[in-house]
């Protein structure tokens, strides 16, 4: 057994006590916990056969907490077998080397006798087993071990059967968490054991492509979380009961008013949690743990107090920045990042709804981003994929690739330099690059259109020797051939060029 415990990732376990432990609030997430817990008792006829769920959603939706609560569930009822919590800022379960021999070891302690002993014959008999494949190390201390128990085993409706992995994606090494699916799909799909995996992960591009083709697609029932409705219901549940527990508990409640926070500031936090809990829980710990009184902090969070010292959002910008550094691209992934968020400035009336991530005005054309940086068709597809639990890109009805935010937060992240850093979007100075890619476009097209955003985007702009080159060079007669194309009113036309030509003149004056 000690030869066994060396290889075991002690934090990946679900009793682990880890800091920071996250489990669904009581009273939230029950559909997606009745939906798994159905899946798992065969209640759906069409996904009996199917032995492998995929838990699947944007950075911060809770996928943690819902493994954490299934693991702690289906060990109450003797279902669980094991459970692994990959975690990226842990070195001893961030990598695939420690996940068969934390399962083995999980499964030698929870099953009869005989499989312990022959997982720890197996490893007798070969001690260099843990440098071996996942496939073999799978076969050799879970399945064969298995093959002792009595056929009627798994009849029971108590016997340990399902496997958790939580955090797939918080592999280090991508090849290895396509490696650990295709050991899974190998078990289930050569071996009559019924053994249920649940894997949760954000759908990064080679998790999507495991899961989508190949063995997998029949072996697997897919269940993701963006599209859930009831988030928004649960997230202000877990507010509301967490506010009231500090006002009740925290060392300076004297000093918190009696209607604090109100429902004003529940709606606002709910709006900005886009559905993701992990923007409600980080302003519940900041609230909370602060050195302030609960209502000051939670000013800070608000804007209606500027801070002294450390972020409220430290651990939702340490998210947001390691995903970022996950892409190939940087610039050009910072490009389309900026056109996305600065081209609200077209039309006021559109950026108070552009905010919400829900709002089909929050959807923006990848080809429209192409054409504009002259890019190759698909490649702002590529350049993004590695973003894909921040925003969603996804085929709309007009045969177009189309864009999305998933996170309110990331935007504000974005055009925050204190929490962006290096990944900041600095508007004055996108705002003249975006400026320059519409004259360019113009050039090209002679598109009024371009000639009018060029426009709206300088008078936003931080003055450049490359826009002053640009408009000195303006067609005034292209612009006239627009309006009259548009069969544009006299008095429209006339407040149109009156517009234009002063935002020209005002940017030229400061030279």
């Amino acid at each position: 057994m000690a030869a066994l415990i060396q290889h075991v990732a002690s934090n990946a376990l679900h009793s682990a006590d880890r800091p920071g432990l996250a489990k669904c609030h009581p009273k939230t997430r029950v559909a997606i916990l009745e939906r798994i817990t159905g899946w798992i008792e065969s209640l759906e006829a069409h996904t009996v056969d199917r032995l492998i769920m995929w838990l699947h959603g944007p950075a911060g939706t809770g996928k943690t907490a819902i493994a954490q609560t299934l693991a702690e569930l289906f060990h109450e009822r003797g279902i669980l077998l094991a459970a692994f919590f990959f975690s990226r800022f842990d070195d001893t379960r961030n990598r695939s080397r420690s996940l068969i021999s934390t399962i083995a070891y999980q499964a030698a302690l929870s099953l009869p006798l005989p499989v312990r002993t022959n997982i720890l014959s197996a490893i007798a008999h070969d001690p260099l087993l843990f440098k071996k494949s996942l496939s073999n190390q799978m076969t050799t201390l879970l399945l064969d071990p298995l093959a002792s128990l009595p056929e009627d085993y798994f009849i029971g409706p108590k016997c340990n059967r399902v496997i958790i992995i939580d955090g797939l994606d918080e592999c280090e090494d991508r090849t290895e968490q396509v490696a650990i699916l295709e050991a899974i799909a190998g078990v289930v799909r050569k071996h009559c054991i019924p053994l249920s995996f649940i894997i949760a992960s954000r759908p990064e591009p080679e998790l999507k492509r495991a899961f989508n083709t190949g063995g997998l697609e029949d072996l697997s029932i897919s269940l993701p979380l963006n599209d859930d409705l009831q988030s928004s219901t649960d997230i202000e549940l877990f507010l509301r009961d967490r506010f009231e527990s500090i006002k009740r508990n925290h060392q300076f409640k004297q000093y918190i008013p009696l209607t604090w926070p109100g429902d004003n500031v529940i709606n606002r936090l709910v709006y900005n949690s886009s559905g993701h809990f992990i923007y409600a829980a980080t302003v519940i710990k900041f609230v909370e743990f602060g050195k302030k009184q609960p209502h000051l902090q939670l000013d800070i969070v608000l804007g209606i107090r500027s801070r002294e010292s450390a972020s409220p959002f430290e651990e939702l910008d340490a998210l947001y920045t390691h995903i970022l550094k996950s892409v190939e691209n940087p610039k050009l992934v910072l490009q389309i990042l900026a056109l996305f968020l600065l081209r609200q400035q077209w039309l006021p009336p559109l950026r108070a709804r552009l905010s919400d991530p829900t709002s089909s005005f929050n959807l923006v054309r990848l080809s429209n981003f192409e054409d504009l940086l002259c890019l190759p068709s698909g490649e702002a597809d590529v350049a993004l994929c590695d973003l894909g639990s921040l925003l969603e890109i996804r085929d709309s009805i007009h045969g177009s690739r189309d864009l999305r935010f998933f996170h309110a937060s990331f935007q504000d992240f974005l055009l925050d330099k204190s929490r962006s850093g290096i990944f900041h979007i600095d508007d004055l100075t996108r705002h003249g690059e975006i400026a320059h890619y519409y004259f360019q476009q113009f050039q090209r097209t002679f598109e009024g259109n371009d000639l009018l955003r060029f426009s709206v985007h300088l008078k936003l702009a931080s003055q450049t020797p490359t826009l002053l080159a640009d408009v000195l060079n303006v067609s005034f007669p292209a612009f006239s051939r627009h309006c009259r194309q548009r069969n544009m009113p006299k008095q429209k036309y006339e407040d149109y060029s009156h517009a234009f030509l002063n935002v020209i003149k005002d940017f030229v004056s400061l030279y």
